[in-house]
């Protein structure tokens, strides 16, 4: 008894850890229970297929496939050069688990299932740090775990999970370094940040984030001031030692100092073709299609890319107004608008099961309990409504976490973290990009509840005082 009592709060912790596995591992018994005889199709479709078939290189190459090119083995047509064009770490982690247990993308998604649960206790770490409260720590893990955001992902061969897990990692590590302020653990945070790039270059301009973080962190003054530059120039430093190998890896393949050749494509594509295709009503796709055309016929994929950039801050500068205003679509999209709520089975189009099975089997998850619409609206429209009570909760309680010392650090951090992410969810706003800042924006909804909570009592203590 003396034991439970001691560690209760970590049984609690485990209990909804044990939660976060049963409802992930579910779905993926369920679907096996149906189809025996399961089908790799169904996990490897879209971004998926191309981590599976980079991870296939390694397999078949060993770990010098890394110095492949794709098309010098497949002669893909579709991405000539799959290997830059992606970044390695998410890969990797596929060839692992293939290299111990063959090529079964079934037991990915096992091994992912478990760093998105450990994200719960990353998140419950975070919190106890920052806030010093058990009980709402606990409330935060709970609410990742139960959250459909985290669930989906989790049973989805993307790169989601295995980013947000190393970038929670990443925050820890940062704060942690913080309270510390031990040198060791900038270097730690830098690594990890480094780490989670190559997992997706997303995070590729977060540095700034981590600096403003740390100027606001403590009184402004020559002696912090130094101390946060070299503490910053630390995390600095490590983070593009981790970065180094790989873009050396491509500038010796493909003579281009860079870690992807992405950034010019999305940009003209998925930024201003998509704005364009919003703007004057067109078909998307056709938009995409004829956007990228008079650029199909230069050979370097880099080079390409760096014309595409070129064009689309072209189309920007011209455009400012124009793709400002689709910009602000798009960060509505990121939080919950029509196009989400109709996702979710609420609009005139019933799209609920159709949108998760889109991203995985979790729609299996569903068939299993035999949901009827009428269930499913029910659940859609109690999951909508709780994301806006999220955002109103947050927007009243940020004020007072913001006054408060202890916490200060935490919610600038918070909010620069959402904006960013949030702007490079681009024109379509689509709110996977939502999921890195999934705990954050949690920790946050908790924190801020309990801040309105007691400032409310304060309030009512006061008031009763002036009464008796």
């Amino acid at each position: 008894m003396n034991f439970i009592k001691k560690n209760k709060i970590y049984i609690i912790l485990g209990l909804i850890i044990f939660l976060g596995l049963f409802i992930r591992f579910l779905p993926i018994f369920t679907y096996l229970q149906e189809r025996p005889g399961f089908r790799e199709g169904v996990i490897l479709h879209s971004d998926a297929k191309g981590y599976h078939d980079m991870a296939l290189i390694f397999v078949d190459n060993g770990p010098e496939g890394i110095l492949y090119k794709l098309n010098d083995i497949y002669k893909s047509a579709e991405i000539p050069y799959l290997t830059a064009f992606r970044t390695p770490a998410y890969p990797v982690f596929i060839y692992l688990v293939y290299s111990i247990y063959g090529i079964k993308p079934l037991l990915v998604l096992l091994c992912q299932i478990f760093l998105n649960v450990m994200t719960a206790f990353l998140m419950f770490e975070i919190s106890v740090l920052i806030f010093k409260k058990n009980y709402l720590a606990l409330l935060s893990a709970f609410l990742y775990i139960i959250s459909p955001l985290a669930i989906i992902y989790s049973v989805s061969m993307y790169a989601e999970s295995f980013f947000t897990f190393f970038f929670t990692l990443t925050i820890f590590s940062f704060f942690y370094a913080q309270k510390k302020k031990k040198l060791i653990y900038f270097v730690a945070t830098g690594l990890l940040l480094g780490l989670t790039t190559l997992i997706k270059p997303i995070t590729l301009y977060f540095l700034p984030i981590f600096f403003i973080t740390l100027i606001f962190s403590e009184k402004f003054s020559i002696v912090n001031l130094r101390k946060k530059v070299i503490e910053f120039c630390l995390i600095l430093f490590f983070f593009f030692l981790v970065l180094l190998p790989w873009q050396l890896r491509n500038y010796l393949l493909f003579n281009h100092y860079t870690i992807s050749f992405q950034q010019g494509r999305e940009l003209l594509v998925w930024r201003v073709g998509s704005c364009i295709a919003q703007s004057d009503n067109l078909d998307k796709e056709l938009v995409w299609s004829r956007i990228q055309e008079p650029y199909l016929n230069i050979p370097d994929i880099f080079v390409r890319s760096k014309a595409q950039q070129a064009a689309a801050i072209k189309y920007i500068k011209d455009n400012p107004v124009k793709f400002a205003r689709c910009s602000l679509n798009g960060a509505k999209n990121f939080f919950v608008t029509k196009k989400m709520a109709n996702n979710l089975g609420i609009g005139e189009k019933h799209e609920f099961l159709e949108s998760l099975s889109s991203v995985g089997m979790i729609s299996n998850y569903f068939r299993h309990f035999e949901f009827n619409k009428q269930t499913v609206d029910i659940i859609s429209k109690t999951y909508v409504k709780f994301l806006y009570l999220q955002y109103v909760i947050i927007v009243f309680g940020i004020t007072l976490l913001l006054k408060n010392k202890q916490s200060k650090s935490f919610t600038i951090f918070g909010i620069l973290s959402v904006l960013y992410f949030m702007l490079i969810a681009g024109v379509d706003g689509y709110f996977r990009y939502r999921y890195p800042v999934l705990p954050i924006l949690i920790i946050l909804t908790v924190s801020s509840a309990w801040s309105i909570f007691e400032l409310f009592k304060k309030m009512w203590l006061r008031f009763r005082k002036k009464t008796d």
